[in-house]
């Protein structure tokens, strides 16, 4: 055989492996090529992604944050509600406790308003006429006092806002022509069963007598007039000469506590 023809017989597959060569190593390059772009756009998803949760988890952290200072503050609210609350209680026990003890106060002092008024009863069929005024006005004195001090005690169980104290019937009042105003010489502390007298803070120390007559004045304005009927040195008892009550129940007086006595 030729050698020369040998030779480009080799050549010329030589030629044909090559071109099989190339387009097996462009197709492998265009599709290595093609993995890498796959790749690198999958690993850009992936970048964007943990980015987008790192942010989650900063917002997280954030409102994680606001949680536990909110929590912080309403624990707090709640350790001063229940300070509020415990001083609360320790008032209403203390005012339940002073409410206690002037409730005894008083039912004592209701007891030796009895047993005076009893004293008194059995002094007007046992003490000679000659004593009896004296001894009425020693027990009639003791008696004022005692009703002082249980005025008192009312007044403050009102204080504290849990006394019981029993409220009166108001009635319609008809206006009154204007007195002019003097400086008072006492105040009503008391009114009788049914208005059958009132007690005032007028005695002798102040120049109080027996049968003057004051003038009773609430805002200036006259309720009624009283005669002075039994003394002692810092109260008075008087009895209801007039009113200006209108209601239906005439036996009552318009006259009431706390209203202020000027002599006529």
């Amino acid at each position: 055989m030729n050698v020369s023809l040998l030779l480009r017989i080799i050549c010329l597959v030589a030629v044909v492996i090559s071109g099989g060569l190339y387009f097996q190593i462009r197709d492998q390059k265009l599709r290595i090529e093609d993995n890498l772009t796959q790749s690198r756009i999958a690993l850009q998803d992936k970048l964007e992604e943990t980015a987008s949760l790192k942010s989650r988890v900063l917002n997280a952290e954030e409102s994680s944050k606001q949680m536990s200072q909110l929590a912080d503050e309403e624990m707090a609210k709640s350790r001063g509600f229940k300070e509020q609350f415990d001083d609360l209680s320790k008032k209403a026990n203390e005012a339940i406790e002073a409410q206690d003890r002037s409730e005894k106060e008083v039912k004592k002092l209701s007891a030796a308003n009895r047993d005076l008024q009893r004293q008194i009863i059995k002094l007007d069929a046992a003490v000679p006429p000659q004593n009896w005024r004296e001894q009425q006005n020693k027990l009639q004195s003791r008696l004022l006092q005692l009703e002082a001090e249980n005025f008192s005690l009312k007044k403050s169980l009102s204080a504290v806002g849990l006394s019981s104290s029993t409220s009166k019937e108001s009635f319609q009042k008809t206006p009154n022509r204007p007195v002019n105003s003097k400086i008072p010489v006492g105040s009503v502390i008391r009114i009788g069963p049914n208005g059958a007298f009132v007690i005032i803070s007028y005695g002798r120390q102040k120049g109080a007598v027996e049968g003057q007559a004051l003038r009773i004045l609430r805002d200036q304005q006259t309720v009624g007039l009283v005669s002075l009927t039994q003394i002692t040195n810092d109260f008075s008892i008087a009895q209801i000469l007039s009113s200006t009550n209108t209601g239906s129940n005439l036996s009552v007086p318009d006259i009431q506590i706390g209203d202020s006595a000027h002599l006529e």
